[in-house]
């Protein structure tokens, strides 16, 4: 004999579902990426040293030497050659992967020969 579930219950399991599925996830992104994020910016308010475990509360200190300094500088030169290196091969691989879609004689052994330098290493490791 089959025991009928309430209507509302069913909608309640339903609703939970989803979150419970996100709920890992969203564990380990707390863990790895917000949590160091905000003990970083707690640490901001402090003076401390490797050598020296005690911290002395310095407020905004830190923060102003930071923008005030040779921080903004340094953080432009490494954005010019990080910001390229980041995307220029995103668009070759994009424009590459787009291309060899295309309908055209050969394509399956350039595809082939564009994925070799990508298999060989592992194919030398498996051999050690």
């Amino acid at each position: 004999m089959a025991v009928a579930i309430p209507t509302t219950l069913r909608r309640r399991q339903r609703s939970l579902f989803p979150p419970l599925l996100i709920a890992p996830a969203a564990t380990l992104l707390v863990a790895i990426l917000i949590y160091p994020l905000l003990a970083a910016l707690g640490d901001a308010f402090f003076e401390s040293s490797l050598l020296y475990p005690e911290k002395t509360f310095v407020g905004l200190a830190n923060v102003i030497d930071a923008l005030t300094g040779e921080f903004l500088p340094l953080a432009v030169t490494t954005l010019t050659f990080s910001i390229p290196a980041t995307i220029l091969p995103y668009l070759v691989g994009l424009v590459a992967a787009l291309g060899l879609n295309q309908r055209m004689r050969g394509r399956a052994a350039l595809r082939s020969v564009l994925l070799f330098p990508w298999v060989l290493p592992a194919v030398v490791v498996s051999f050690l």
